[in-house]
């Protein structure tokens, strides 16, 4: 879709409130594919996140499959600040080796707010304190000291 999209951004933020479970899911979906375009969806996926299967779903796919980093990386941080980012772990967990920084750093900080790791993000946390980027190291260990 694209920028070409954005005018539908706001409508489909609507949608996302909405009670009928199954088009706020394709309110999402629409939302990931316009992309950066729509900077007010990541606030709006974040708070349908937390009640709604739906939106956990379209987020974690999009952290893994998008080819646009800026989804990538504010479905990171959209699933860190959510409750429901313990389910989401092991796509974290795959992003911890994306090509742009900035979506590593996301999903290490995502770690950090989700809480103590659980053995699968631990591995993925170590490995993520040899990464190339700093701040991915320095947030990785902060990470893998929750709960200590």
């Amino acid at each position: 879709m694209g920028a070409k999209a954005r005018p539908a951004g706001p409508a489909l933020v609507e949608m996302l409130r909405g009670d009928d479970r199954r088009t706020a899911a394709f309110a999402a979906w629409a939302l990931v594919a316009i992309g950066p375009d729509v900077a007010e969806a990541v606030p709006a996926l974040v708070a349908v996140l937390d009640k709604d299967w739906a939106a956990l779903d379209v987020l974690t796919r999009a952290v893994v499959q998008s080819d646009n980093a800026f989804v990538r990386r504010h479905s990171a941080r959209a699933l860190g600040h959510s409750d429901a980012g313990h389910q989401a772990v092991e796509a974290l967990a795959q992003v911890l080796v994306d090509a742009d920084p900035d979506v590593r750093r996301e999903a290490v900080w995502a770690f950090a707010l989700i809480g103590p790791p659980d053995e699968p993000a631990r591995a993925a946390l170590k490995k993520a304190l040899g990464d190339e980027d700093y701040v991915v190291r320095f947030a990785a260990a902060e990470a893998l000291n929750t709960g200590e």
